[in-house]
């Protein structure tokens, strides 16, 4: 089982629900190799739906997507140990199809958006990261101007609570060790007199605050006259990008994959 640090609760939902059907008595091996059977076929399943039946993409697109499953090791080799990254791909790629088809208002596509971000929180904090394009679009979208705030008050309301109920569920056995994530990563004060110590640092740090702003300020008069669909998608792709340039750079300093998935 998992911890709240990394819940993988429905990881262990699943394994158990499909070893319930087999009544022999499994060896440890067996019940990973099983395990990880069922979580590839899910995963498959899920690429399939948000691929084609969501976004409507051509077959190529859907098994350009099967191959990045199986070569990016938090995909698939991960799997070997049922990692909460082993089913995050599939359940990503589902979740942000959905996302393209939020409109700015109260609708079943945003509640099961919110659904499936919740059950996605449920395997492992970090697909917040699949809220972002979402709440970056509703906020900056064209028509937002002349919306009233408290019209997207209720839409992020709405949202943060269908999402807040989703990851209830499925993480109920571990709800009560939330608060101890608030604790477990502390800051440490040491780090940062190190880190003040350092004039390089100090002028590392100065520049990339100017950088972000620049950065912020440029994005936001890019992406303020774009309409809610192609802000979606280029945030989508913004933080593609990004991501890929921290996996490439990552490539060059690990020894394994284990250790880079």
């Amino acid at each position: 089982s998992m911890d709240f640090l990394h819940p993988g609760i429905p990881l262990n939902y699943l394994s158990a629900i499909s070893l319930n059907f087999l009544p022999e008595n499994l060896s440890t091996e067996k019940i990973i190799h099983i395990s990880r059977a069922l979580i590839l076929f899910i995963n498959g399943i899920l690429i399939y739906v948000g691929s084609r039946l969501v976004l409507k993409q051509e077959l190529i697109c859907t098994f350009a997507l099967y191959a990045v499953l199986f070569l990016f090791p938090a995909g698939f080799f991960l799997l070997d140990n049922l990692s909460p990254n082993s089913i995050l791909f599939g359940l990503s790629v589902l979740t942000v199809a959905v996302g393209s088809l939020v409109q700015r208002n109260i609708s079943i596509n945003m509640a099961l958006f919110s659904f499936l971000l919740g059950l996605a929180l449920a395997v492992k904090y970090i697909a917040i990261v699949l809220a972002i394009p979402l709440a970056v679009s509703l906020v900056f979208e064209r028509d937002s101007r002349s919306a009233q705030e408290h019209h997207l008050f209720k839409i992020f309301s709405f949202m943060i609570l269908i999402t807040g109920i989703s990851f209830s569920i499925f993480s109920w056995p571990m709800l009560p060790f939330l608060p101890y994530i608030f604790t477990h990563h502390g800051f440490i004060f040491t780090d940062f007199e190190i880190f003040m110590q350092s004039n390089g640092f100090i002028a590392l740090a100065f520049l990339s605050i100017i950088a972000s702003i620049t950065l912020i300020v440029s994005l936001y008069s890019a992406l303020i006259h774009l309409a809610l669909s192609n802000l979606y998608r280029n945030v989508c792709i913004f933080l593609l990008i990004c991501f890929s340039i921290i996996f490439l750079v990552q490539l060059m300093s690990f020894e394994s994959l284990m250790s880079l998935g």
